[in-house]
């Protein structure tokens, strides 16, 4: 059992503390960008577990999913649902840390050519 754990904390260990970063960063972010804007309330704060938070939530579950011993899953577990999943989670956290630094002028141009941010007028 204790086998187990030490295989769950060495899936999540570096990529929980990336997820946990990003999300600081973005929240930080989001709070600024709404205050600047004269936008910010405090429902919007609850945001951040729906759009960061609950991911990283349902990445750990896929995590415990396959880090269960295969004896005990019948058919077999996709061990790659973990990398699409905690890819998935990166990259929207990241877009969302790259739209507010699009709306803060900071690499407006080459974000606005990819589609992030709003378009100059």
């Amino acid at each position: 059992m204790n086998e187990y754990f030490v295989a769950l904390w060495a899936a999540l260990d570096g990529r929980l503390l990336v997820l946990a970063l990003l999300t600081l960063i973005d929240f930080i972010f989001g709070v600024i960008m709404s205050l600047v804007k004269k936008e910010f309330k405090w429902e919007y704060l609850m945001h951040y577990l729906d759009s960061d938070v609950l991911p990283i939530f349902g990445w750990i579950g896929i995590v415990l999913l396959v880090t269960i011993p295969i004896e005990f899953v019948p058919g077999g577990a996709l061990p790659i649902a973990t990398d699409v999943v905690y890819g998935t989670v990166f990259l929207s956290i990241l877009a969302s840390i790259l739209g507010s630094l699009a709306d803060m002028g900071v690499l407006q141009k080459p974000l606005n050519r990819i589609g992030i941010g709003d378009k100059p007028e």
